[in-house]
């Protein structure tokens, strides 16, 4: 992991952006994208986020390669869990990774 955590490293150093069209066959949306995240979003898992450690970054790229347990929901589902269990939700959001929910006793 600490190869892909230092190719993610080498990515978001080049500050550089590019232009992609939209590619269905792949869900990529046109845009212009920094280079890293563009790999990173669409076709290798290389984090790194500056304000990390190596290693604090190396753990999140190993998360991404070895859960031991890993599922998807729709926003629907994830939301109904909340209110199945008298939550209010005070953080929803959704991107590239998945749904990220927080809640509190409503």
């Amino acid at each position: 992991m600490a190869k892909l955590t230092e190719l993610g490293k080498t990515l978001s150093e080049l500050k550089v952006k590019i232009k992609v069209p939209e590619i269905k066959t792949l869900d990529i949306k046109s845009g212009e994208y920094d280079i890293q995240r563009f790999i990173y979003h669409y076709f290798l898992k290389c984090f790194w986020n500056p304000e990390l450690s190596k290693d604090e970054n190396t753990a999140i790229n190993y998360d991404w390669y070895h859960p031991t347990i890993s599922t998807r929901h729709t926003p629907d589902e994830v939301k109904s869990w909340f209110n199945e269990n008298s939550l209010k939700i005070i953080h929803f959001h959704e991107d590239h990774y998945g749904i990220t929910a927080r809640g509190n006793v409503a």
